[in-house]
């Protein structure tokens, strides 16, 4: 009987219409499919039977991880793979996994995860996806599941290494369109209410639940939960925050949702000064409100301790855009348009579509070059991205401001 190297674990509901390009690219990176349904009405367990793999029938109690795990027990392989059926894998990433799984000293390896927003903008986390079977691994949390230090205990426990795969792994999931046809704003909102009702002490439901609140733009959900969050952290004080790797992040939005008031909001932030692992998140809200109250010097401090924390945030871009036109918004308000120009054009290699970057590199284009300069900028973008809308605005914007008759061309 030939070995089981990797056996690749999902849950799925209905997703007949996701799976066929799931199946194809995922071809050739596992050895055994297992596959956990949770009340299907479409015809995906018989696409997943036809293509070999193992399907569990399960019926959906709001429980992610219960979910995971349920698969996770009937794998049979030496490390187990976890993706869904709206994630992609191109080869390059499938022969990454492949190498990984064939290096004795690896007991795991994270994803480079990939989720597509607007403007061109692309948000990367890295996720504990493949590790080895053990039964000790199992996951938490009922929605937005997690291994993370379950994984840590099994790498201390065998002296094995972490890797960290380098190609990317689409994900579609959080395209908009699709969330709502899945309805995913009621359903998540219900599971993180469920796990809060268990245990008021979540720090992570209720970070979740505020990432649900702005992903929706739900103003009344986010200022609930961040009155909520505050009073919980509070209860427990904020060592109970020390190991939470998404501790930055949570206290950032806790700021915002509490505190309109920009120098309170920062002396909320100011409280877990060194106290909670390095986020760019919180680096960022840092910055930018020591910017809003004059604070140039701390303000920069904060932008480039940000700039240091790519590999450890969620999202690379709070890291690397966004700290980038902060600094080139402090070097315009000093009068220095060469610094400005130049962090303003790395924020732009960083995200070419970028609309504050965009807009921020046009004007000063217009500003030290006149029309010409104007013109030319439109022309260098379209041929690095193509014809695109941000890239239009940005140039009539520059244009209106610098008080032109007419927009320059558009390319």
């Amino acid at each position: 009987m030939t070995a089981v190297l990797i056996s690749l674990c999902l849950i799925v509901r209905d997703e007949a219409d996701m799976l066929p390009a799931f199946l194809e690219c995922v071809c050739g990176v596992w050895d055994e499919l297992v596959a956990v349904d949770t009340g299907s009405s479409d015809a995906t367990p018989d696409i997943l039977t036809r293509a070999g793999a193992r399907v569990l029938q399960r019926p959906w109690d709001d429980d992610f991880a219960a979910a995971r795990n349920h698969g996770l027990e009937r794998a049979q392989g030496d490390f187990v793979l976890v993706l869904d059926a709206d994630e992609r894998v191109g080869l390059a990433l499938a022969q990454e996994i492949r190498r990984a799984a064939g290096d004795e000293r690896c007991g795991a390896a994270s994803l480079l995860v990939e989720n597509r927003l607007p403007h061109g903008h692309v948000r990367r986390s890295r996720l504990l996806r493949m590790f080895r079977n053990d039964p000790s691994i199992r996951y938490r949390h009922a929605i937005h599941e997690d291994v993370h230090e379950e994984v840590a205990s099994f790498l201390a426990r065998t002296g094995l290494r972490r890797a960290d795969l380098e190609s990317p792994l689409l994900h579609l999931g959080y395209e908009r369109s699709r969330a709502e046809l899945k309805n995913k704003k009621e359903r998540d909102t219900r599971i993180l209410r469920a796990a809060l009702a268990r245990d008021p002490e979540d720090h992570y439901a209720r970070f979740k639940l505020l990432e649900q609140a702005r992903f929706w733009q739900d103003r009344s959900l986010f200022a609930t939960t961040a009155k909520e969050a505050a009073a919980a952290i509070e209860r427990t004080g904020v060592p109970s925050l020390r190991m939470a790797h998404f501790a930055g992040e949570l206290v950032a939005l806790v700021a915002d949702g509490l505190h309109p008031d920009p120098r309170a909001a920062l002396r909320y932030l100011e409280n877990f000064a060194g106290l909670i692992p390095p986020s760019a998140a919180y680096e960022l809200r840092r910055g930018m409100l020591k910017e809003i109250l004059g604070d140039a010097a701390g303000a920069r401090n904060a932008f480039r301790r940000c700039l240091d924390l790519p590999r450890v945030t969620n999202n690379e871009q709070l890291a690397t855009v966004r700290p980038r036109l902060g600094l080139a918004r402090l070097a315009l308000a000093a009068g220095d348009l060469e610094g400005a120009a130049t962090e303003a054009q790395r924020a732009l290699s960083d995200a070419p579509l970028d609309p504050e970057a965009l807009l921020l590199t046009a004007t000063l284009r217009r500003a030290r070059g006149g029309p010409a300069a104007l013109e030319e900028f439109a022309r260098e973008r379209v041929a690095v991205s193509g014809s695109h809308p941000e890239i239009a605005s940005a140039v009539e914007q520059a244009a209106r401001l610098a008080g032109d008759a007419a927009a320059p061309a558009r390319g």
